[in-house]
Parts: C-alpha cells; sequence; structure tokens
C-alpha cells in the first residue's frame, strides 16, 4: 500500500530533500508520515515502520499551544528538518508505495 513517507537515515532524507526541491513548484513546506496519535509526544511513522531517525529543526518539535501532532519538512531548511504543526495545516504531501 501507500502512505506519506518515512524517513529512516540522513541518507534517505538528502535524497527525498533533493527530489522535492526539484519537482516541488512554489516554497511550501511538506507533510511527511511522521505523527503523534496518542497525543503523548510519541511519534509514529503512519506506514507502522520504525521510528529510528530524527531531524528535529532546532527547537523542535515544541508542541505549540498543545494540538501540533504532525511533521511537515521545513522548506526553509531545504527539506531537511521537521517541524510539528496541527494536523489541520495545508501542505502539498509525499506519499511512497511499498509492494
Amino acid at each position: 500500500g501507500c502512505h506519506l513517507v518515512s524517513i529512516h537515515s540522513a541518507a534517505e532524507s538528502a535524497d527525498l530533500a533533493e527530489y522535492i526541491s526539484d519537482y516541488l513548484k512554489g516554497d511550501g513546506n511538506v507533510w511527511i508520515g511522521l505523527n503523534d496519535p496518542q497525543k503523548k509526544r510519541t511519534w509514529e511513522w503512519s506506514d507502522r515502520s520504525l521510528t529510528n531517525y530524527y531531524s528535529w529543526n532546532s527547537g523542535e518539535p515544541n508542541n505549540q499551544h498543545n494540538k501540533e501532532y504532525c511533521v511537515e519538512l521545513l522548506n526553509k531548511t531545504g527539506y531537511l528538518k521537521w517541524n510539528d504543526v496541527p494536523c489541520e495545516s495545508l501542505h502539498p504531501f509525499i506519499c511512497q508505495c511499498k509492494f
């Protein structure tokens, strides 16, 4: 099946950042599949893969206003760093499919 992308290494992160930079038109942040479904600051990938790599931006995750349970790649970091945001935010997204 297909899910929002999961990232498991610095190399995967760099490849994904390059892909997004090449193909995304505009300057928005991009959804990835990391989220906190239990709202306990326990991060999980939507594809249920192992959460073994993090690339948080400085000061993140900060759960601003106690409602940031989803994660975006930040355009201003070249799509290399992550930020927690409300899940209702509107962003482009990138999926991966495993067959």
